[in-house]
């Protein structure tokens, strides 16, 4: 039986004061329309060939680097989740041994191990990737400024999402790669009922009409949603920076006729 013994736990706080002009960190209204989430991720490393060195001192020093100039998460939520208060208060860090070589982890993820990693008394699904990491040039955002892309014009803007974590259901994932050939030939063979559709209204009708036909005997409404990544090209910066769009078929119609759908979109 795989278990986990806690060593040590600790509040690491930013290595640097916040300035007092960033401490109220506004959310956009974007942040708020967002439903709680929780994504769990497990990053494994090789145990550095130098065991002289301090691995969990490194690990906080690093931590704490991080934190100031991404402050807001060392923050508080303050009002009801209203906005962040920049105080500097930390993140809780714990340093864990797991009675388990990484590898029984990498080569077989669904044993019990899983439960250890992500303990099942927490609120995310058991789902499980195991994956490496690639050196890239590349450095995320350290602007907060979402909240000046997508005001809350007034306290009625706010929503009030409900704070649920959905029991886990067996869904099915499929890709599809179109080229771009294709979807030229889509989009021609519409162009007589919808001037100059784009690519991704021409692909996202033909999924729906054939989803809605391919997964009931006689027709039932359904609806397809869309989600956009707003990051680039219109903005860089921490938070949620993406839109939702959505289009119901209430009718077989509605799903065979391609043009009824970029009508409604």
């Amino acid at each position: 039986m795989v278990e986990s013994i806690i060593l040590f736990s600790k509040t690491i706080k930013p290595s640097s004061p916040t300035p007092s002009s960033l401490r109220h960190h506004k959310f956009s209204v974007l942040d708020h329309f967002g439903t709680p989430a929780y994504a769990p991720i497990a990053a494994f490393y090789s145990k550095p060939t130098d065991h002289n060195h301090n691995i969990s001192q490194i690990l906080e020093n690093s931590f704490s680097k991080v934190l100031a100039s991404y402050y807001p998460f060392a923050g508080r939520l303050i009002d009801e989740n209203s906005y962040v208060d920049c105080n500097d208060t930390g993140v809780e860090y714990l340093n864990v041994r797991i009675n388990c070589p990484m590898n029984g982890v990498l080569n077989n993820p669904y044993n019990d191990t899983i439960d250890v990693v992500f303990p099942r008394n927490l609120p995310w699904n058991r789902s499980f990737k195991a994956s490496t990491t690639r050196e890239l040039d590349f450095k995320p955002s350290t602007k907060f400024d979402s909240a000046s892309f997508f005001p809350i014009l007034s306290i009625d803007d706010i929503p009030h999402p409900p704070d649920f974590v959905s029991e886990p259901q067996r869904c099915v994932s499929k890709r599809y790669n179109f080229s771009s050939s294709d979807l030229e030939r889509l989009k021609d063979s519409v162009s007589s009922v919808v001037q100059n559709p784009t690519r991704v209204e021409v692909a996202t009708a033909l999924l729906h009409r054939c989803i809605s036909i391919a997964n009931f005997s006689k027709f039932k409404p359904t609806l397809m949603s869309h989600v956009m990544n707003l990051r680039p090209p219109l903005i860089n910066t921490v938070g949620n920076a993406c839109a939702f769009f959505s289009y119901v078929a209430e009718t077989e119609d509605d799903c065979v006729r391609l043009n009824n759908y970029f009508e409604t979109s």
